[in-house]
């Protein structure tokens, strides 16, 4: 079973620690651009909304579509990124307008800076283009002129996820690797002993923690953060499942199956809607390893990389070109906490030696090109033409 407490009546909404950090936080916005240097959302009608754009990097929508390095492409996505990250890194500028440092775009005619939002608050020209003109060169207005610098399309980031991952350092407890509405904060460690932590389709690394925003049961139409973490426990791994919603007390939920563990939410989601008349959620999170993110491919990924999953019997690995090489990666879990209790186990090499040509008399060389044998192998076809051993005596 499980273990639920929501009987409790609602917390206030001023200290409780119920209410989780990221619904009642209302403070001030410290990501900064990487561009013009602002922090926080801008307005629509200037930088525009932030794009993540690395681990721990933003940049706002114009300030990344308006310069020269990035192409926009078809459906959206924003490319030469890194190009234009890399140009900030080497080159200083100052805006003409407020003195501040950052870039953004520059004049066709003078070559002056400026912020994407200051020429745009300054009424300088924007063209289709992606050409900026001041107002004091008084250019030929036509129909390439922009009304308009509002980014209300989609638009995102291209990225290297490969590298940006194998920068990570996951032996801090700093990093959160956030894709979507889930956020990944630690791995965990592979429990290499006990076969109940592992099946043919997922692995259930002890410490693993994740959290996912996700439909309320209580109210429809709003979201709680759902925090999932897998614990050891007696005869496998506990699934353990904690609901915070603001209002509410916290609601904490625990098995050793994790399809009993979601179903739990899924039903009391479903019941809800149709209490009150609302679309049902889609189906697409049914999945108990997917609503843990286990089943995600780049957190798959991640957890396949951690040490002990070799000797995992069961487990199928996904196939991939080349494996990422992580930083600070957790050894794999230890109940006694000493090494020489724990199996050893012998790293068998299936590798074919090849003897050397001066082994095999001329006449049998060509042997060396041929399918490759193991020592023994090769002695025992080779014993009639080896040279017979010498006794101490010098008598063959």
């Amino acid at each position: 079973g499980f273990e639920a407490k929501d009987k409790a009546p609602p917390a206030p909404l001023t200290l409780a620690k119920d209410v989780p950090y990221l619904l009642r936080y209302k403070g001030v916005d410290n990501r900064k651009c990487e561009v013009c240097y602002y922090s926080g959302e801008g307005e629509m009608e200037g930088a525009g909304r932030l794009l993540n754009c690395g681990v721990g990097l933003w940049i706002h929508a114009n300030c990344a579509i308006w310069s020269p390095e990035v192409v926009e492409g078809e459906y959206g996505h924003l490319e030469n990124v890194p190009a234009l990250l890399k140009r900030m890194k080497t080159t200083v500028s100052v805006c003409k307008i407020c003195s501040k440092a950052g870039s953004g775009v520059s004049c066709f005619h003078c070559s002056c800076v400026y912020h994407v939002q200051c020429a745009w608050k300054a009424s300088h020209h924007f063209f289709r283009n992606k050409t900026v003109i001041c107002k004091s060169h008084n250019p030929p207005l036509g129909d390439l002129l922009l009304s308009s610098i509002s980014v209300d399309r989609r638009v995102t980031v291209v990225r290297e996820l490969d590298k940006e991952l194998c920068s990570i350092d996951f032996s801090s407890e700093n990093y959160m690797i956030r894709m979507g509405s889930l956020m990944v904060k630690s791995l965990g460690q592979i429990v290499t002993a006990e076969p109940g932590y592992h099946n043919t389709s997922a692995i259930y690394p002890v410490g693993y923690c994740a959290v996912r925003f996700y439909w309320s049961y209580r109210n429809p139409g709003r979201r709680a953060m759902y925090t999932c973490s897998i614990t050891k426990h007696t005869g496998g791994p506990r699934f353990v499942v904690n609901i915070e919603e603001e209002g509410y007390a916290s609601r904490h939920i625990h098995d050793t199956n994790i399809n009993q563990t979601v179903d739990f939410v899924y039903r009391n989601v479903k019941l809800t809607c149709k209490k009150h008349k609302k679309l049902r959620p889609f189906e697409e999170l049914q999945d108990a390893n997917k609503f843990f993110g286990l089943d995600i491919p780049i957190v798959r990924r991640m957890i396949e990389e951690l040490p002990g999953r070799a000797q995992l019997e069961n487990y199928v690995v996904t196939p991939r070109r080349i494996p990422l090489p992580l930083k600070g990666l957790p050894l794999p879990f230890n109940p006694s906490g000493t090494a020489r209790t724990q199996p050893f186990y012998h790293a068998r090499s299936h590798k074919r030696v090849m003897p050397s040509a001066g082994m095999i008399s001329g006449a049998h060389e060509s042997q060396a090109a041929g399918p490759l044998v193991s020592p023994s192998q090769w002695y025992r076809q080779n014993s009639a033409i080896l040279p017979r051993p010498v006794s101490q005596a010098g008598y063959a």
